[in-house]
């Protein structure tokens, strides 16, 4: 797999509740619609498989998954 840049996360993983990971953990599948759900969810350590639907709309996406500006994505990611 291609080494990935980092993108900016607007959730800090570190510090959320264990209810919270815990729900997150028991679901079957994530769905994430729009383009900040994919910069909060994709790089994170969820452990089910999820989808993701989203426009690119800047740079440091675009630089991150290889894709231009104003495309439209639909990525899936296994499982960890």
């Amino acid at each position: 797999m291609r080494s990935l840049q980092p993108i900016p996360q607007c959730i800090d993983w570190d510090h959320v509740s264990v209810n919270f990971i815990n729900l997150v953990d028991s679901a079957d599948l994530i769905i994430s619609k729009g383009m900040a759900n994919f910069e909060t969810l994709y790089p994170s350590r969820i452990t089910v498989p999820s989808f993701y639907l989203f426009k690119v709309k800047c740079e440091p996406v675009q630089n991150y998954i290889k894709a231009p500006v104003n495309s439209f994505m639909a990525l899936w990611k296994d499982a960890k």
